[in-house]
């Protein structure tokens, strides 16, 4: 079999530095040869459709020994989950793109992306071409960076969020492009997934561009701009549809016994991509629930609400359940505090007159301290017989 040399890595003047005996495009084989070799193959593809300034940014980036990767990946997790706990302290939200985001679900979400890196084994990271291919060391610079204002934050967890996403996707795609037999369809999957893959590699590699000007600059500017982040999407979903296509097509040729076989990967990729699908769309599925529900439409139960009877309702004395309602209020104004605080206790215990008293104490702080009063509901036997 015909072998030429692929080039992989960068250097000086566009030359790539280290090379690599690896069979020619159209003959190259699945996984059942030599994956590691196939994987920096395809990431060769990948860089080569990049810009001279993609390649140039992302080679000073890139981490090529798995526990290297492992620690950056482990940095890159602490980084998230303290900007998940900066949008959570600051409740913020964003209109972007024409929905409104939740910025510490996008955070969560950034989270769970990562996490499903941090999971993969040495041995399988190793001959993962997303995995080997993405500059986390760049990724790790523009988590750690210093960001405090809404749009900010907004433009790097939104564009991270769909760029990890993608990413996994990616892990899917060649996980199952590796496994089909050498075909003229499988080439033309190769080609839409390495397509897809410098796309998102270009994105990153801006933002880390932006990253390297000076601080004052930084400062002044987000990573991406809305437009950037909605462009980006919309270049992806296009590029993952013709992904979709392709891995379609790819048991076309095949004898009966090989279509079965690839029949049975395609099943599994479509389980996978699902799974990932739902989690990247969870926050859209909120947003459209949001948008078709006008609180202020509907019906109300007039006289629930804990002050709809001026001072006829009880509340507790001053000098009375002091550590309880403490406890509440520490409850309240936590912004890690579970989503239910459970008070339970024998009938004529006191339980309404200490949710008046709390829903009272709520209502006065008028958002101070991130606390908010969303609802209340009560009932009044009296009324109710009456």
């Amino acid at each position: 079999m015909k072998t030429t040399p692929i080039l992989y890595g960068l250097a000086a003047g566009n030359e790539y530095l280290h090379t690599l005996n690896v069979t020619s495009s159209a003959a190259r084989i699945a996984s059942s040869s030599s994956p590691r070799i196939a994987s920096r193959d395809l990431v060769s593809d990948v860089f080569r459709r990049l810009s001279n300034d993609d390649r140039e940014t992302l080679q000073g980036h890139q981490l090529h020994s798995t526990s290297d990767i492992d620690l950056a990946l482990d940095e890159i997790l602490a980084a998230a989950k303290e900007k998940q706990g900066f949008c959570i302290a600051k409740r913020w939200t964003y209109t972007f793109a024409g929905r409104t985001v939740v910025l510490k679900e996008e955070a969560e979400k950034v989270v769970g992306w990562l996490n499903r890196f941090t999971a993969i084994g040495d041995v399988v990271a190793d001959v993962d071409p997303v995995h080997i291919g993405l500059p986390w060391a760049g990724i790790r610079l523009l988590f750690q960076a210093a960001v405090s204002e809404a749009n900010q934050m907004t433009s790097l967890l939104v564009g991270c969020e769909i760029a990890l996403y993608m990413a996994n996707r990616l892990r899917a795609y060649t996980d199952f492009l590796y496994r089909l037999p050498v075909t003229l369809t499988r080439t033309n999957l190769e080609t839409a997934v390495t397509e897809l893959y410098a796309h998102v590699l270009g994105f990153l590699a801006r933002a880390i561009r932006i990253y390297q000007t000076s601080t004052t600059r930084r400062a002044l500017h987000a990573f991406w701009t809305d437009s950037d982040v909605a462009g980006f999407e919309k270049v992806c979903k296009e590029l993952g549809v013709r992904v979709d296509i392709e891995a379609s097509n790819c048991d076309r040729t095949l004898s009966a016994q090989d279509r079965e076989r690839v029949g049975n990967l395609k099943q599994d990729l479509q389980e996978v991509l699902e799974e990932l699908r739902k989690s990247h769309r969870l926050q859209e599925s909120l947003d459209r629930l949001e948008t078709k529900l006008d609180l202020d439409k509907l019906p109300y139960a007039k006289g629930a609400m804990y002050n709809s009877y001026g001072d006829d309702q009880i509340i507790c004395h001053p000098a009375t359940r002091v550590d309880l309602l403490h406890e509440i209020y520490d409850w309240a104004r936590h912004p890690h505090s579970k989503s239910i605080f459970w008070l339970s206790g024998w009938a004529g215990i006191g339980k309404s007159t200490i949710s008046r008293t709390v829903a009272k104490w709520v209502a006065s702080q008028g958002g101070l301290g991130g606390v908010d009063l969303g609802a209340s509901s009560f009932l009044n036997a009296v009324k109710a017989i009456e």
